[in-house]
């Protein structure tokens, strides 16, 4: 049976997705592009031949350490959507620096803190 068209732009679709995933977990340039000698383990010290512009930064680092990062990146927007959908107020407050309770000062010893007024909650324009 001959493929349609709708056939081969899901397959090229998906291939497309496995190499950029590949590329993501291998600590690889997205684009497919080689531009320094950089390897996964090693940082990369000079351009390959033939590559024209401007090469970044991020370029010349170990595979390794991309990956780190893009992955901490990736569980951080996560994590940070998650909790924002499944408590908006309290991630906005946690992520202005107010955390719901006003601590001690140190000249009053034993005193004990207390939940902050309602007029210090997060208004909807932000922090």
């Amino acid at each position: 049976m001959a493929q349609t068209k709708f056939d081969k732009q899901v397959e090229v679709a998906a291939e497309s997705v496995a190499f950029g995933i590949g590329r993501f977990l291998a600590g690889r340039d997205l684009d497919g592009v080689k531009r320094t000698d950089a390897t996964f383990w090693h940082p990369g010290n000079r351009v390959m031949p033939k590559v024209e512009g401007r090469v970044s930064r991020s370029s010349y680092r170990a595979g390794g350490h991309r990956l780190v990062f893009r992955i901490t990146f990736a569980g951080a927007v996560t994590e940070g959507g998650y909790l924002l959908g499944r408590s908006p107020d309290t991630t906005l407050q946690t992520a202005c620096g107010r955390t719901g309770t006003r601590s001690s000062p140190p000249w009053r010893p034993g005193v004990s803190a207390r939940p902050l007024p309602r007029s210090w909650a997060v208004s909807r324009t932000g922090c």
